[in-house]
């Protein structure tokens, strides 16, 4: 992981016409930010996609502390270069205290459920139909059916995901594959599942936690330490539950 990091880093750096003299991955990042910062003379936004993945791959096996260690040393970057950033966004299916990640960096917002933010991970009614009219056309000539058939079809497969209990938004990953092959299918579990919580739950025996509904408060989702990780906040964190 830590080769990884730093070629990663380098090849940014590369792009950029930059080259970075650090050793290690978190002094890699953080020179990265403050070349780029020095080179645009603004400054940077950092855009981290599945930030826990290192950290959930690992849950169940002897490098847990190691990679939580290595993890919580990159990100802490983050933190120290703060007058260098405009911007900084995570994303990932779960909260982990136990990284100190969001404990330190008191300069990020939690948006989970964030009522303002409920509609911006999906595709809402309206943004359907108007974004890909034409699409939804193309489709439903295909599949021969009109058009309320189509959209009920659609709805049926891909909507009913919600962060408020409110807003009901469309996977966007789903809908996107169903008007490229003009097939229904469950495209979002074919490839956006994490293993690691397939394995949780069979490790723990908790299908009950999949099957049936559950009540919980919001604190449930204020942080967890990673061996300690529940099933609840994960199912509803990765869109095999949502909220009612």
């Amino acid at each position: 992981m830590e080769k990884s990091l730093i070629g990663y880093s380098k090849e940014l750096a590369h792009n950029a016409q930059i080259t970075l003299l650090s050793e290690s991955a978190p002094d890699c990042f953080r020179e990265l930010i403050r070349s780029l910062n020095d080179q645009s003379g603004k400054k940077v936004v950092v855009l981290i996609d599945e930030y826990d993945k290192p950290v959930t791959f690992h849950l169940f096996d002897s490098h847990l502390t190691e990679i939580r260690t290595a993890v919580h040393d990159f990100y802490q970057v983050i933190k120290g270069a703060d007058k260098y950033l405009r911007f900084v966004f995570l994303t990932g299916v779960s909260k982990f205290s136990g990284l100190s990640i969001f404990s330190a960096l008191n300069n990020l917002d939690d948006i989970s459920l964030d009522k303002r933010c409920a509609a911006v991970r999906g595709y809402t009614q309206d943004e359907l139909e108007s974004n890909f009219a034409e699409y939804i056309d193309a489709a439903a000539e295909y599949l021969k059916m009109t058009r309320e058939e189509l959209m009920y079809e659609i709805r049926y497969w891909y909507n009913g995901y919600t962060w408020d209990g409110k807003t009901a938004i469309y996977n966007p990953f789903s809908t996107m594959k169903l008007f490229n092959t003009q097939q229904f299918g469950n495209y979002w579990f074919g490839t956006g599942t994490p293993t690691f919580l397939i394995e949780m739950i069979q490790h723990r025996n908790r299908a009950d936690a999949v099957l049936e509904p559950i009540v919980v408060g919001e604190s449930v989702f204020d942080g967890y330490n990673p061996p300690d990780i529940g099933e609840v906040p994960l199912l509803f964190q990765t869109g095999s539950k949502t909220k009612n």
